[in-house]
């Protein structure tokens, strides 16, 4: 390298330290090997500006689906780490620079979240050809320490450490800067951000950004912690938890040129408010009017579950909803040995790939494996062929007719057994848990919606009633 381009890119290296714009664009590379340019997607512009504004201690970015949220995080770790930067306590000298410690702590609701965000960050040193350097050592996680951290020259480290069992793991470390990925997927949410992360914070006046789709809606934690960044509402009424240190911000999928744009159309297609504002725009949205409230679901849903087996006691049932193109072929296994039943396998298909001779070969098994009698929904316009096509398989199964009169009947079945909590169904059932959530009371209402979980659980609540609607039974051992 000539004395001329030592010199160029030394330039360019003093304009980073006040510059992360600049600085990401001439030394950060993305997974294709094109530059950085924070322009190019406003929220993620915005929320670093804001931060280096100095006036916040906590920062959220409530955004849809594919909205760049984890990439800013990752890019602002970056330059934070590599020039030590906290807009409360400026840098004074070099000295100062050199001996000043430095922590930024990647988190989430699980290791996996944080883990994600940490990766990230580590992908962008390494694939530098500049920053590689500045990486003194990566310390995966090990029997003794389960955390993985990087640690650079500068002695700066960035830690990743999830936020499961109440935050426990977080229990030592002062952090000038705190990313929590994915915080809408947070539980006691307000319990770790007042008892566990503030306090990392303290010694080196640290922040906290965090950013999420706003997933549990205006019922949720995040809502709580996330209005407070918001001066008013956008009725324009005034918003008595407004907190002057904390700013918020939506960022819509649209904006992100690198956006997932085949699945925010997928979104658009439904033509449902409530899944466009929330997966695209990135709002809370008020669920007032949902069949099933946030509070009930969250009882029925279990991590516990995640690790269930059934044994050979166990009494196995399936209910099962059909889709291939629009929809997904959804059979959701239950063991009904006694109450509450237990989720045992999720299944889901279609949506527009595989097909029926795909769908119907796993069905079958399904069926080798666990056994068990099928409750279907045959309500569709091929509910007689599919049907015809079951029995040709050796399926033994009972078809439900969801006419308006049953499937009314059996959608407030269905909140009745999870009013009861009659069921307990695994936490990592995402997809479940969201159609669940954002199903309105007014069955009528569903045009559009990702239904096809409800309803093989409502295929589920028939067997519970009987078929007809009826008081569930309460099963003993």
């Amino acid at each position: 390298m000539d004395n001329h381009n030592r010199l160029l890119i030394k330039k360019h290296w003093k304009m980073g330290r006040t510059d992360p714009e600049h600085f990401l664009y001439q030394f950060v590379r993305d997974k294709k090997g094109n530059p950085i340019s924070l322009g190019r997607v406003p929220a993620q512009e915005e929320l670093i500006k804001q931060y280096q504004s100095g006036k916040y201690r906590e920062l959220y970015l409530g955004g849809g689906n594919s909205g760049g949220k984890t990439w800013c995080l990752a890019l602002l770790a970056v330059w934070c780490a590599v020039w030590k930067y906290n807009p409360h306590k400026p840098i004074e000298d070099a000295k100062d620079f050199d001996h000043r410690p430095y922590g930024v702590l990647c988190t989430g609701a699980e290791q996996k979240h944080s883990n994600e965000l940490w990766q990230e960050i580590l992908n962008l040193f390494e694939r530098s050809s500049y920053l590689k350097h500045l990486v003194q050592g990566v310390y995966q996680s090990g029997k003794l320490d389960h955390h993985p951290r990087i640690v650079l020259k500068n002695g700066a480290v960035i830690d990743s450490i999830g936020l499961h069992d109440k935050g426990k793991h977080v229990v030592t470390g002062d952090y000038s800067l705190i990313l929590v990925n994915e915080i809408g997927e947070v539980k006691d949410l307000n319990y770790i951000l007042t008892n566990v992360l503030t306090q990392r914070t303290w010694r080196q006046g640290g922040v906290i950004l965090g950013a999420g789709t706003p997933r549990g809606g205006e019922q949720s934690e995040y809502w709580q912690v996330f209005r407070r960044g918001m001066p008013e509402f956008g009725d324009g009424l005034e918003n008595a938890h407004y907190t002057p240190y904390v700013f918020s911000m939506f960022a819509d999928s649209r904006d992100n040129p690198f956006a997932d744009q085949v699945k925010i159309s997928e979104f658009l297609e439904t033509g449902n408010e409530t899944v466009i504002e929330e997966r695209v725009m990135g709002k809370f949205v008020g669920l007032e009017g949902a069949a099933f409230p946030m509070e009930l679901l969250t009882k029925i849903f279990s991590k516990k579950m995640d690790k269930f087996r059934p044994t050979k006691k166990s009494s196995l049932i399936h209910g099962l909803d059909f889709g291939r193109k629009g929809d997904h072929t959804v059979c959701i296994t239950l063991d009904t040995r006694v109450t509450p039943w237990k989720g045992v396998n999720l299944y889901r298909s279609g949506g527009g790939f595989g097909t029926w001779e795909g769908i119907f070969r796993d069905i079958k098994a399904l069926s080798d494996t666990y056994g068990g009698e099928f409750w279907v929904d045959t309500t569709a316009a091929g509910g007689d062929v599919q049907a015809e096509w079951l029995r040709d398989i050796d399926i033994d199964f009972m078809p439900i007719n969801f006419s308006p009169a049953m499937k009314g009947n059996l959608v407030s079945l269905l909140q009745r057994v999870i009013g009861k909590q009659q069921i307990l169904l695994p936490d990592s059932w995402e997809v479940v848990k969201d159609e669940l959530r954002i199903y309105p009371a007014n069955f009528k209402e569903d045009a559009g919606m990702s239904t096809d979980s409800v309803f093989a659980l409502a295929c589920h609540g028939a067997t519970m009633g009987g078929g007809e609607g009826g008081e569930p039974p309460t099963y003993t051992p």
